[in-house]
């Protein structure tokens, strides 16, 4: 090293201009890639720590994009629906029914097709319309159709397994879709009540689709999601910087060393500054590149990262540019940084021997102090102050709140240091070390005392998310189905509810067709009830019926539709019309009964009511069932869809206290929730890796105190015992502040979130045993390495 630092190039005089500062920054990088075997342990085990964390940024990063990329892929293949539009001249339109059927906590999106004239647009990912009976699947589909476990599924796509969807045609890798072929059924329109059944000419609209009565969960608020998603992204993003500045610190002991001999050499503060400088920017520039590789590893697993009820492919993971040119400038930035202020002390001390000394007291008020501004401003947030600007006011709150952990950990482990009096030799070398170096063993132990803290706050907030809420089912409907029909025919009417009762599995089986009609002044509407006699005397209490009569429900007096008005299907065929016959009768009907069923219609009509006009005016309506099972769990409601497939779109089957992985709120608690889990996995993964790298580095900084030892006669089993007592005190403190912080910062999101407080013991005597046992296990995986290391005749090398 003398050598380097004396040659004419490089010679160590104050000088200044750019060219003198690019100078001493080549001499930092020379000392970092010419420092030796040790040198090269030290740079690779930074440039690792630091890799980590790139990774877990980037990944952070990418999410957003990755989402708003698979919501573009998902609307360019909805229909272009647009509302009382029709198709441009010349255009060639197709047909279109779309359902979506639950599977086993996945959705099986399907899509009956049939073009219509000329050379209809194809869907993304087709490169043709299936046949008539046939069926294009997804990948994901077809291996699900060929394992074992999709026999039942089998019986619910309509056809023969003809092609594949090809990439462009996907949402994602795991998404369950298939186009199947049918014959034009005449009776879709542009601009229908139920957009699952239209005519349209083009692909891509970011329409929403009705599927039926699914309940989404709900008592939980856009605030109340918001404030997990920032006080997680918090409680995530602190350990992982906490762990960038440990990492930037590896190799400080051996670092100091060679500019205590650059200082001798007559090198000044602001030189010895810029070799710091280069010398960590190669470990941190290192790094960067190790981490974006590791990324573009990480990101071909995106098929398995769930998020929205959803997986990405891999080129959905694209951090944006300014993301990835802030992790790729600040992590060299924040390294450089936490390097030169860490080594500070020996700009003024050439020798070096303010490091032999203990350090001074820590001082306790402002550490406090930050303790204090943290939970205040959690209570000013909760105070009311909730607005869309202050949830950075919380994610800062939770920031300062954990920041207590590293920064209370010194003080408390100095007071612990000086009340114990040790009397075994291993436990004397071990806290004398510490009492030397407490500021050193407490930052080792920082990252992971704030890591337990974050996992503590985390999983109550990933909790509160599976207790949320759901919507209340009333008696009427609880364990009840609901079989939505669309397009009816006269036969269904009697046939639907027949083949249910005969399989003996249902107990109460209530509904017919309603349907929807508009009178001849504006704003004049109407339901109907249409059904078999036994129906209308089951559903509404009814008695003393044929087929042919038409019945008036007594309103309170308002009359209803007036004897010989004219009424038009809503929805469906408009050219059908309804004339009120002049014989109708007015009628009162079952209220206990009627409280059992989601209408209110008017007219209540047999199918003989209908007159000529019957067979469209059906196709204008919908079935509307209410199926009590005589058991009610998910495989009974699996076999009544399996039993009505072969009505293919036509059908939908539901619980009323079923809630469809389609569901908004569902999914968006479910992204917050895998978020904060596969979030706090990763940084779990950086805080292990961090605590093994820091081990190696403080075994090697240490090789010649402890081989001195065993020199002097120290038996080696009793330097073992000293680093694991010397492990495991400052792991006990950080587990107990870590505990505390994780618990008060818990009870105030808690109070936040719910108005109460929840804290299970086992849940925080689990997690803080587990890190306790983390951090003893990476020192145990070291001790074998203490017999190589402290060999006496190493004593010459060192």
């Amino acid at each position: 090293m003398t050598a380097l630092l004396e040659s004419p190039k490089v010679r160590m005089t104050e000088s200044r201009g750019l060219r003198s500062f690019l100078v001493e920054i080549g001499i930092g990088t020379r000392l970092a890639v010419r420092g030796g075997r040790p040198g090269w342990t030290r740079l690779l085990l930074t440039a690792v720590g630091l890799g980590l964390c790139v990774v877990v940024l980037l990944l952070g990063t990418s999410i957003t994009g990755a989402m708003a990329a698979r919501e573009t892929r998902e609307a360019a293949l909805a229909p272009r629906y647009t509302p009382n539009q029709q198709a441009p001249d010349g255009a060639s339109e197709f047909e279109i029914h779309q359902t979506k059927v639950p599977w086993n906590d996945r959705m099986v999106t399907g899509n009956y097709v049939a073009p219509l004239t000329g050379v209809a647009a194809l869907p993304p990912g087709l490169s043709a319309y299936p046949g008539v009976g046939d069926v294009i699947v997804s990948p994901a589909l077809q291996a699900l159709l060929d394992s074992s476990g999709g026999v039942q599924l089998r019986r619910m796509i309509p056809g023969r397994v003809v092609g594949v969807i090809e990439d462009s045609g996907l949402t994602s890798p795991t998404d369950l879709r298939f186009y199947a072929g049918i014959r034009p059924t005449g009776n879709a329109s542009v601009g229908s009540f139920d957009t699952t059944s239209m005519v349209d000419w083009a692909w891509g609209n970011q329409g929403s689709t009705n599927l039926g009565p699914y309940y989404e969960p709900t008592g939980s608020n856009d605030f109340y999601f918001q404030m997990l998603a920032s006080a997680g992204a918090a409680l995530v993003l602190v350990p992982l910087a906490i762990f960038v500045l440990i990492i930037s610190r590896l190799g400080t002991a051996g670092r100091e060393q060679r500019l205590a001999a650059i200082r001798l050499l007559g090198g000044s503060r602001p030189q010895v500054r810029r070799l710091i400088a280069g010398e960590s920017l190669v470990g941190a520039a290192l790094g960067v590149m190790i981490g974006v590789a590791g990324f573009f590893v990480a990101r071909l697993g995106a098929r398995w990262l769930v998020l929205g009820g959803d997986s990405f492919f891999p080129s959905d993971l694209r951090p944006p540019t300014a993301a990835l040119t802030a992790v790729g400038l600040g992590i060299p930035l924040i390294a450089v940084a936490t390097t030169v202020l860490g080594t500070g002390r020996i700009m003024t001390d050439p020798l070096s021997t303010v490091r032999n000394r203990p350090p001074g007291r820590p001082r306790l008020i402002w550490r406090l102090a930050l303790t204090a501004v943290g939970l205040g401003s959690i209570a000013l947030f909760s105070a009311g102050f909730r607005s869309g600007q202050t949830f950075g006011l919380l994610a800062g709150s939770v920031v300062l709140v954990l920041l207590t952990v590293p920064v209370l950990l010194p003080w408390l482990l100095r007071v612990t240091l000086a009340r114990v009096r040790p009397h075994r030799p291993a436990a004397q070398l071990a806290i004398r070390r510490l009492q030397i170096e407490s500021t050193t063993s407490a930052r080792v132990v920082a990252g992971a005392a704030t890591v337990l803290a974050g996992a503590i706050a985390l999983q109550y907030l990933i909790g509160l998310i599976d207790t949320s809420p759901v919507r209340t089912v009333t008696a009427a409907h609880r364990g009840s189905y609901v079989v939505n029909v669309q397009t009816p025919t006269p036969a269904d009417i009697t046939d639907i509810p027949g083949r249910l009762k005969a399989s003996g599995d249902y107990t109460d089986i209530r509904g017919g067709a309603i349907l929807q009609m508009t009178g001849s002044t504006a704003g004049q509407s109407t339901e109907a009830y249409i059904g078999s006699c036994a129906q209308i005397t089951a559903n509404l209490g009814i008695t003393n019926c044929r087929d042919g009569d038409s019945f008036r429900l007594d309103d309170g007096g308002t009359g209803g539709p007036a004897a010989g008005s004219r009424w038009t299907p809503t929805f469906g065929d408009t050219s059908a019309g309804f004339v009120v016959p002049d014989r109708i009768r007015r009628v009162t009907v079952d209220e206990l009964k009627s409280q059992s069923f989601d209408f209110a219609p008017q007219l209540v009509l047999t199918v003989g009511a209908l007159g000529p006009n019957g067979p469209k005016l059906l196709s204008s309506s919908f079935i509307y069932l209410l199926v009590r099972p005589t058991t009610a769990d998910p495989a009974t409601l699996r076999a009544l869809r399996i039993d009505l497939a072969d009505l293919t779109w036509r059908a939908d089957v539901s619980s009323f206290s079923e809630v469809l992985p389609t569901s908004g709120r569902l999914q968006l608690a479910s992204t917050i929730r895998v978020g904060l889990i596969a979030a706090g996995l990763l940084t779990l993964v950086v805080s292990a890796a961090g605590l093994v790298l820091v081990a190696v580095e403080d075994l090697n900084r240490r090789r010649r105190a402890l081989t001195l030892l065993v020199a002097a006669g120290v038996p080696r089993a009793t330097v073992a015992r000293s680093l694991l007592i010397g492990s495991a005190v400052p792991a006990a403190v950080g587990t107990v502040v870590a505990a505390v912080v994780g618990i008060g910062l818990s009870a105030f999101l808690q109070v936040d979130a719910m108005g109460s407080v929840r804290i299970n013991g086992w849940t925080v005597a689990l997690y803080a045993a587990i890190e306790f046992t983390a951090i003893l296990s990476v020192t145990a995986l070291t001790l074998p390495a203490v017999r190589p290391t402290t060999r006496p005749e190493t004593l010459r090398t060192l």
